[in-house]
């Protein structure tokens, strides 16, 4: 299995995995966001390198037009696991 990278943001009492709103008007590869009905699933990443350059991209939309979104200096960049599924025992 390849590995795979998720950006969450920490802080002390949470966490919470972010999504990639690659919507018109935004950066190319779009920028990091809550989970929406916009954005509703967590944004993958393929390298370490292409997280942290979501969160730079982020950073820098975010302070040149004064968006209050998502914090990047909390954003912490993790390696996605699989979830594991049971396996339905279909002997009968």
């Amino acid at each position: 299995m390849n590995r795979a990278f998720i950006v969450c943001e920490v802080c002390e009492d949470w966490e919470q995995p972010l999504a990639l709103d690659a919507s018109e008007g935004l950066p190319d590869r779009g920028i990091l966001t809550w989970r929406s009905a916009s954005a509703p699933h967590v944004a993958l990443f393929e390298t370490r390198r292409a997280a942290r350059a979501a969160i730079t991209r982020t950073r820098h939309y975010n302070l040149a037009f004064d968006v209050d979104g998502v914090d990047a200096r909390l954003c912490q960049i993790r390696e996605a696991r699989p979830i594991p599924t049971p396996v339905a025992d279909n002997a009968g």
